[in-house]
């Protein structure tokens, strides 16, 4: 028998914890294939973040175990967003479970996933019931690039400017939500209001701003979403010229 590693005696740790607390949990956690494999320190991580969660809510614990993506280990991606995920629970358990639900966190987790988890956490810390409105909006319910900066958007005037942010979703525009439509138009928000703020309602005017926009698949990067914001009529070939320019890069 080998010796017993510094992350598996953690792991051993945090399964009396939860054993402790609850059962049936504990035998989730056990029945994860690679608790029987050689235990990295990102999987040992993981494992302490989800004991964590656990002191706040068995429930969405449970929820978090049967994730299919955490059945072949952890990586890098998975471990951080699990771990933003705990940083909401801990001070808001309700919304924490609100973002466990989504379909985008549980097929094909992505480094947006994490962002996104990221800063619903930092809008969270400014605004609860605020935070709690962004993750039931429309454009949350799938995840793309230009939802993601959105999100981060967001979260920088919340951080800076919450009045800012607090406009910007009263607008009638988006009285209903953020829309995928709109999403890329709110990703430019924290530059505008830092560069220009006399520009935040007008650019969610629609009789005065047209965007286009074009998904492409680049060699390096993979997937990706190209958007045009225009307040005017643009040359037709811009989306793609901004398409050859990004390709090249």
């Amino acid at each position: 028998m080998d010796d017993v590693t510094q992350p598996e005696s953690e792991v051993v740790e945090i399964l009396w914890e939860i054993s402790y607390q609850d059962v049936p949990l504990a035998r989730r956690f056990i029945a994860l294939p690679w608790l029987t494999d050689s235990i990295t320190q990102t999987e040992a991580g993981l494992m302490s973040d989800l004991r964590y969660i656990a002191r706040d809510d068995i429930a969405l614990t449970a929820r978090l175990v049967t994730l299919p993506w955490l059945a072949d280990g952890v990586n890098d991606v998975e471990r951080i967003t699990i771990g933003r995920l705990g940083w909401v629970a801990d001070t808001d358990v309700e919304l924490a479970k609100a973002v466990s639900g989504k379909s985008w966190l549980e097929n094909g987790l992505s480094n947006d996933a994490a962002r996104v988890v990221e800063s619903l956490y930092y809008i969270h810390d400014e605004d609860t019931v605020l935070a709690r409105s962004v993750a039931a909006m429309p454009f949350l319910d799938s995840l793309e690039p230009t939802d993601a900066a959105a999100l981060k958007a967001m979260s920088w005037l919340a951080y800076t400017e919450i009045f800012a942010l607090r406009e910007v979703l009263e607008h009638p525009t988006l009285e209903d939500g953020i829309t995928d439509e709109w999403s890329p138009v709110v990703a430019l928000m924290d530059s505008v209001n830092e560069a220009a703020p006399a520009f935040l309602r007008p650019l969610l005017d629609p009789e005065r701003v047209d965007v286009e926009q074009r998904a492409v698949t680049l060699p390096h990067t993979g997937a990706v979403d190209l958007a045009i914001i225009r307040t005017e009529a643009g040359a037709p070939r811009s989306m793609d010229l901004l398409e050859h320019s990004v390709g090249s890069v």
